[in-house]
């Protein structure tokens, strides 16, 4: 009976990531494929790695983010997994300037403290501003019994002129 109910949680899971996951142009060829998004001609004038921390995860199985940041000071160039979903399948898209959507399934559970994403960055403006970096759209599913959890979303913001960086993240309920 076990067996049965934990491959009708996988389906579900699966359903529930294939619904998560479709992002326009990206398709089945792809899917191992990271996607680099490039607007206008702009200089990059250096790198930024934001981590998506994960604070006390426990049994994710699925998790939806969208990172918000300015697209006049940054550009997505890249987004990779974290030290928690090095096992996990990971898709992204970065078609929107500003915004960057990040799916990651992980059948075993994702559990811990560490990072859930890396996104990587090009500078694109020398200013004395503070870049907020807003984690929205946040949906998040336990992979044992397929029920929604719902973490608390910490803004995290790169502060331009000394390069100071405090991570957004995700606080999960104990």
């Amino acid at each position: 009976m076990k067996t049965g109910q934990a491959i009708v949680g996988l389906l579900i899971m699966a359903i529930i990531a294939g619904g998560l996951f479709m992002f326009p142009n990206y398709g089945a060829d792809d899917a191992n494929q990271p996607i680099s998004v490039y607007y206008g001609q702009e200089k990059s004038l250096g790198e930024l790695e934001v981590p998506i921390i994960g604070m006390g995860t426990r049994n994710v199985g699925t998790l939806h983010i969208e990172l918000v940041y300015d697209p006049e000071v940054l550009r997505v160039t890249t987004v990779e997994e974290g030290s928690l979903t090095g096992d996990a399948s990971m898709q992204y898209s970065a078609e929107i300037p500003g915004r960057v959507m990040v799916g990651i399934v992980d059948t075993e559970g994702i559990n811990g403290q560490g990072t859930l994403a890396v996104v990587r960055f090009d500078i694109l403006e020398e200013a004395d501003i503070t870049v907020p970096l807003i984690l929205e759209n946040v949906k998040v599913w336990d992979t044992l019994n397929i029920s929604r959890i719902l973490p608390t979303s910490m803004e995290g913001s790169f502060r331009l002129s000394d390069r100071s960086l405090a991570p957004p993240m995700l606080v999960f309920p104990q």
